[in-house]
């Protein structure tokens, strides 16, 4: 048995237990994800994105403007958020934090 993610335009539209011969008679792209993470980025979950060049899964990428950040295996907005004792919200539109 091994966990499978079906994979639909780079994105993790479902996950199933099932055995490598059962996924072999199925229909789309069926990619093996490991639990530990150890293996392809992280454990697949709906929504996640698949990157087919570097065979990994990414976590759900919140915000189109956000950016991939490779050594921390995270998106980033494009702008730090200010560090003062206020709460801020990301503004996707204006691209920026706002209290």
């Amino acid at each position: 048995m091994g966990y499978f993610a079906e994979i639909k335009n780079n994105k993790v539209i479902r996950v199933i237990i099932a055995e490598q011969d059962y996924i072999d008679t199925l229909e789309g792209q069926w990619v093996e994800t490991f639990t530990d993470g150890s293996q392809r980025g992280k454990y697949a979950g709906i929504d996640d994105d698949w990157d087919s060049d570097n065979n990994r899964f990414k976590p759900k990428k919140l915000y189109d403007s956000w950016i991939w950040n490779e050594q921390e295996k995270r998106y980033d907005p494009p702008s730090a958020m200010p560090l003062d004792s206020q709460l801020y919200k990301w503004n996707e539109n204006a691209k920026r934090w706002e209290v």
